[in-house]
């Protein structure tokens, strides 16, 4: 990639580790002065061994040459932008700003400084500098739609409103393709060098040959502004001796105190007028209409979904593919699908990622989001969005999968089978799968989260495009090839009784709950039983020992009744007897006194 913008190889000695040495060459500027006799790059920093000269704003194939000037003869007219005679009696100040990682994060916003203060930040800082340059480490032209749209055309105009001088090309702004790159650079008026880092940098380094390098990237998604100041001193030979450098950040924090510049406002709303014809342009047709319902998306699988995945696959070739549900914003209607239709539904910018999981970690892909389904079903059926889990828009809509499930079963268990592209899964063996970048760190999925890229595509809005550029018949195989399947409701033909417990004297029985043989679900649940009765041997019970106290008496006691009536009376006994003999008497001297008063009368 590096030759299609003039690097040259020139020697073995070409290092990767800390900084590219490119020896034996020179470099000229327009007075005929050797200012180095290499020089190295990292990112944007061009300086010579001894670190004594940095310098920027020079192309890699305006510093290479095949026949070296002699320095004792005049440069033989190649324009190095930004030249400058040093001057033994005063110092020089150079300033630069540099940016990397923007992704297209142009507008400002809470994640970003955005290209309108960012503009003013240029301004306000290069203004009083008696050399400035801007530069950006890469990944500049891709990203979101403003810049998708238009395959980076939008960005190039905005770069160039910003007055970029230089960039290294990061691996996404290759995704148009190397040609459309070269022509991204002459749209943005920037010289394109190679070389690219992800990183946030600001320290010093060692060089192959032992010397220092300062280092310095500057995060992503304009978060951040790097603000450098060289001030470069020269000895009695007007060569530069020393220098002194100041880094300074902003962040969006920062960036609230610079107003928004007013030429760049309207070149945004430019850009976004002219974007809105690219919106309307149909893509491409559906048969019927694309489910992207937040709430559906959540609780099973949609056509949409599937859709989705299925574009990651045909951009990828990947065995499976999957979505988050909260990666799909908007439904499609059936008819003509627009680019806004497709925007619409990915409005993210996020771009496709490839990596390799294992038979044994797809499967725990699998169980993780049917998990996270079954919380969502769960807050669904309640009506309560306030219930809903934090894990909800990580449920994932998968394409190149068929999967057989039991929500009924215990959690890591709901798997009942499962295939890739038509095969029985295989636990060892490596897959390649494809989802968006966002979803590939996510820590819902530790394995997925820690595996290692394997690739990185085009735009996730782009590759819906394009599925919809097949014909009828590839767009209805995806509607109607459901990749998640419920399993198949079981009709409980072999049956047994569980937990099935006897009655006692002492406790109540369970007539047992009745469970599928097959599917092991529970159909119906017993019912309890209630205690038994005593049984007596003997006037005691044979299962507690309790005393019957309604029995016949046994043979002691009747013996001991025997025994008693055949004993005289005494005491107490005799008391009836007599009681009654005393009536008699009563009763007879009555009679008597009676008689003998009639017959006195």
């Amino acid at each position: 990639m590096c030759d299609d913008f003039g690097w040259e190889k020139t020697s073995d000695t070409w290092s990767l580790t800390a900084s590219k040495k490119l020896s034996d060459t020179k470099v000229y500027y327009a007075d005929g002065v050797v200012y180095s006799d290499y020089f190295y790059v990292y990112g944007l920093i061009l300086f010579n061994n001894d670190y004594d000269v940095l310098w920027n704003r020079v192309s890699v194939n305006e510093l290479i040459e095949e026949d070296p000037v002699d320095p004792g003869k005049e440069d033989p007219g190649t324009d190095h932008p930004g030249t400058i005679t040093p001057d033994p009696d005063d110092n020089i100040i150079i300033k630069i700003v540099h940016t990397n990682d923007i992704h297209a994060r142009v507008t400002d916003s809470s994640e970003g400084i955005g290209v309108e203060r960012l503009k003013t930040i240029i301004d306000s800082w290069t203004s009083d500098a008696a050399m400035s340059t801007v530069i950006d480490s890469g990944d500049l032209f891709h990203g979101q739609p403003i810049a998708t749209l238009s395959k980076g055309e939008s960005i190039a105009k905005i770069t160039k409103a910003l007055g970029y001088d230089l960039m290294t090309a990061g691996n996404h702004d290759w995704s148009y393709g190397k040609d459309r790159l070269k022509e991204l650079a002459e749209m943005a008026d920037i010289e394109m060098l190679c070389g690219h880092e992800h990183i946030n940098l600001d320290e010093t380094v060692t060089t192959p040959d032992g010397g220092t390098a300062y280092v310095i990237e500057s995060g992503y998604y304009l978060q951040n502004v790097s603000l450098i100041e060289l001030e470069c001193f020269t000895d009695e030979n007007n060569e530069f001796s020393v220098f002194e450098l100041t880094h300074t950040v902003l962040n969006e924090e920062d960036a609230e105190a610079y107003a928004r510049d007013p030429e760049m406002t309207a070149l945004l709303n430019e850009i976004n007028d002219e974007q809105e014809e690219i919106l309307n342009t149909v893509v491409g047709q559906t048969p019927e209409y694309l489910d992207g319902d937040w709430y559906n998306l959540r609780i099973g699988e949609t056509n949409l979904g599937r859709v989705v995945a299925d574009a990651y696959l045909l951009e990828t070739g990947a065995d499976v593919a999957f979505e988050n549900a909260g990666g799909i914003r908007a439904s499609i209607k059936a008819g003509d699908v627009t680019y806004g239709d497709i925007i619409g539904v990915s409005p993210y910018g996020n771009y496709i990622v490839t990596k390799k999981l294992t038979g044994a970690q797809l499967l725990d892909v699998f169980e993780t989001s049917l998990d996270i389904q079954v919380q969502c079903i769960e807050a669904y059926e309640r009506g309560d969005d306030s219930a809903w889990p934090s894990s909800s828009g990580s449920y994932l809509q998968f394409g190149g999968v068929t999967v057989e499930y039991d929500l009924s079963q215990p959690a890591g268990s709901r798997v009942v089978s499962a295939k890739v592209q038509g095969e029985p899964l295989d636990l060892e063996k490596l897959y390649t799968v494809a989802t968006n970048n966002y979803a590939s760190a996510s820590n819902y999925y530790d394995s997925l989260a820690t595996a290692k890229e394997t690739g990185q595509f085009r735009a996730c809005d782009e590759a819906l495009a394009s599925f919809f550029e097949q014909d009828e018949e590839a767009i209805a195989k995806t509607l109607s090839n459901q990749a998640m399947i419920p399993a198949e409701k079981c009709q409980h033909t072999d049956t047994e009784i569980r937990d099935q417990k006897d009655a006692s004297c002492t406790e109540e029985g369970y007539t047992g709950d009745v469970y599928c043989k097959n599917c092991g679900e529970l159909i119906e649940s017993g019912e309890p039983i209630s205690k038994t009765s005593h049984t007596y041997k003997d006037g005691i019970c044979t299962v507690c020992k309790a005393k019957n106290p309604s029995a016949n008496p046994s043979e002691k006691e009747k013996t001991d009744t025997q025994a008693s009536a055949a004993s005289p009376k005494t005491g107490d006994e005799n008391h009836a007897g007599v009681f009654g003999a005393m009536l008699l008497l009563s009763a007879m001297t009555i009679v008597a006194f009676r008689k003998k008063k009639s017959m006195v009368s």
